[in-house]
């Protein structure tokens, strides 16, 4: 099947997705061009001005699904963090990484400031994963803080 010439050849639905993931933050342009087969440049050239409404709208509703399954797999990383934490286990990197990453992710969803505008120290980090494992696991505050210390050694807690 050849590839789309131009953002205009590209029917609404897959035009929508690629809107979708654009917006979320999910990955690269380059990566989405790869994944949907068309150039990096028609990606660039998709955006909510460029799109009709019916598209636009479709692109919404693909956008708050992606949103969905990060929430979804941020659950996923918390369980892993309370099953090491009861476990007693080491620090744990991998999971912290991806806190983080997925951090930044939904925070570009929610059109905050991520890390190109700003800067999250460890102690930022520390505090977000205190306020979820309070807030989505019922945590008591002084678990929720030895874990956070566990995660993330140098951060500045009380």
């Amino acid at each position: 099947m050849p590839r789309p010439k131009g953002s205009k050849d590209i029917p609404k639905r897959k035009k929508a997705m690629i809107l979708a993931q654009k917006n979320v933050g999910v990955c690269s342009n380059k990566k989405i061009a790869e994944n949907f087969g068309v150039s990096e440049s028609t990606v660039n050239q998709i955006n909510s001005r460029t799109v009709d409404t019916a598209t636009l709208l479709l692109s919404r509703k693909y956008q708050a699904e992606l949103s969905a399954r990060l929430d979804r797999i941020n659950d996923k990383i918390l369980d892993a963090i309370e099953k090491k934490v009861d476990e007693g286990g080491n620090k744990l990197t991998e999971l912290s990484t991806a806190f983080g990453t997925l951090f930044d992710k939904q925070r570009l969803h929610q059109n905050q400031a991520t890390e190109i505008t700003q800067n999250y120290t460890e102690s930022d980090l520390a505090r977000e994963l205190m306020r979820r494992l309070i807030e989505k696991r019922g945590w008591s505050k002084e678990k929720a803080l030895a874990a956070a210390k566990q995660e993330f050694p140098e951060a500045e807690l009380s």
